[in-house]
């Protein structure tokens, strides 16, 4: 996995990792807005994509061309309401 997504994933496992309610949701919230703003979502760069959700769930897919049109489960991250799949696509 490229150093760029291992970053997030570790960032996202580090927010769901939060005790505190209150602070877990702020830092949720501060990351959303900043790659909402940059346009990175879904993050990408070159041939890898973290598709990312952000809300309660049960359970969060992507389907499209990558996975054959069947969903494909995205892992929430910790207690957090974040929810991540890393993907390679093709170039």
């Amino acid at each position: 996995m490229p150093a760029y997504a291992r970053g997030l994933l570790d960032r996202l496992v580090a927010i769901g990792a939060i005790s505190d309610a209150a602070e877990r949701e702020a830092q949720t919230a501060a990351l959303w807005t900043a790659l909402r703003d940059a346009g990175r979502i879904p993050f990408a760069h070159a041939d890898t994509a973290v598709f990312l959700h952000r809300g309660a769930a049960s359970s969060v897919a992507v389907a499209g061309d990558h996975t054959g049109w069947s969903p494909a489960a995205l892992t929430r991250q910790g207690a957090s309401t974040l929810w991540a799949r890393v993907v390679s696509l093709p170039e």
